[in-house]
């Protein structure tokens, strides 16, 4: 993830691009968990899906998220690169 959206994994095969959805994300190290908005941006292509619970990789970007989390995540992604 970054302070701009998420990559996952979801088990729902029936997302496609240009949904929204509302997300929650666990916390991780200093990020704490949080609410996001969400719209779907990219689904890679799985072959031979035919359970539509299916686990598919889905690019999210974040629409609306609090300010201290977009902060925070910024700051994480920060310490990384230092």
């Amino acid at each position: 993830g970054s302070e701009g959206g998420s990559g996952m994994t979801v088990r729902n095969a029936m997302l496609m691009p240009g949904q929204v959805l509302f997300l929650h994300f666990t916390g991780y190290e200093s990020i704490p968990a949080f609410n996001a908005l969400c719209e779907v941006v990219s689904k890679k292509y799985v072959p031979n899906i035919r359970d539509p619970r299916s686990a598919v990789p889905y690019g999210m970007k974040f629409v609306k998220i609090d300010r201290h989390v977009q902060e925070a995540m910024r700051d994480f992604a920060r310490s990384k690169v230092s």
